[in-house]
């Protein structure tokens, strides 16, 4: 498996002592399973810092030596991810031990609603929202800022819909969850929505 580490040097040999405690996943050596990611951030921090060049390090993991490795996995970007990165980034989870811990970084994207709930202003509940296919879809056609959409959607009598894991609701992809929530919000009743009057 290749991992790449986007900068504004060549790295040779990966330094932990040159991280922040305060990052995602606390200090350490982060690298990205995705070429064109790494080249953004490589972009960015040369673009920052004012010296150097960008510059992509690449390196091969041999995944048979992680057997013996204490490793945490985050398979996508959910509540447990979000309490973990909130704890590292406000310095209250500076004991974990692992030695390798794989996950989405925070983005532009995500970042104004870690910083809401980092402030008390978002509940679990609505921060499960925060990188939900339907507030793109809300924002897309509406125009509203993501916290706005993502307010609008967890309040809605959709979202209560949703939460009735027995309707199969669940199953029908942010496309049709949009299409319920936009009859709510023109007609005032998501019944209106073809999926539920087609069930």
């Amino acid at each position: 498996m290749l991992l790449y580490h986007g900068s504004n040097v060549i790295i040779d040999t990966p330094r932990l002592n040159y991280s922040r405690k305060s990052l995602d996943f606390g200090a350490g050596f982060y690298a990205k399973s995705d070429y064109n990611q790494a080249e953004k951030w490589a972009l960015r921090t040369a673009h920052l810092r004012k010296i150097g060049k960008p510059c992509i390090s690449v390196f091969e993991i041999v995944e048979p030596k992680w057997s013996n490795l204490h490793i945490l996995k985050f398979d996508s970007a959910n509540i447990d991810w979000l309490k973990f990165v909130v704890a590292h980034r406000t310095n209250q989870n500076s004991n974990d031990d692992f030695d390798v811990i794989i996950g989405p970084v925070a983005n532009d994207r995500t970042i104004d609603v870690i910083n809401q709930y980092i402030a008390g202003t978002f509940t679990d509940e609505i921060a499960l929202y925060y990188d939900h296919s339907v507030a793109d879809l809300i924002i897309e056609k509406y125009g509203y800022s993501r916290l706005d959409a993502l307010r609008k959607f967890v309040e809605s009598d959709t979202h209560k819909l949703l939460e009735d894991v027995d309707n199969g609701l669940n199953s029908i992809g942010e496309n049709g969850i949009f299409d319920i929530w936009e009859n709510e919000i023109v007609t005032g009743n998501p019944y209106n929505s073809i999926y539920i009057r087609g069930q």
